[in-house]
């Protein structure tokens, strides 16, 4: 345990005065606010959450029902879809407005929080 603490604080050493270069995914989350029109074409589940959405996402159910799915569990997810239903969306629905994802994202996010 001792050789690789050392080898630790060696390799730390070594990169301390080296300029480093982190990489993390990024992408652009395009928000669109669920309003009365958009929601008279999402059809509700009979039960919301009590089973996985189908995947990849091919329809507006679909998406309903993954929406409703992660809201009932508390969380947040990820779906694929299929690339005739993403162009649907794309070219039917308008961002609201759109930011930054991924860890990229996150980290930002957390950057302005903290006022860094």
């Amino acid at each position: 345990m001792q050789d690789a603490h050392a080898r630790l604080e060696a390799d730390i050493a070594a990169l301390e005065e080296l300029p480093v270069f982190v990489a993390y995914n990024a992408n652009v989350d395009a928000i669109v606010r669920v309003d009365e029109e958009l929601e008279s074409v999402l059809e509700r589940p009979s039960d919301p959450g009590s089973e996985l959405p189908a995947s990849p996402l091919a329809s507006k159910r679909e998406l309903a029902a993954a929406i409703a799915h992660t809201m009932a569990a508390g969380r947040g997810d990820e779906f694929a879809m299929t690339d005739a239903f993403a162009a649907t969306l794309e070219s039917e629905l308008e961002p609201d407005s759109q930011q930054m994802g991924g860890q990229a994202g996150i980290i930002r996010n957390q950057g302005e929080y903290l006022r860094l």
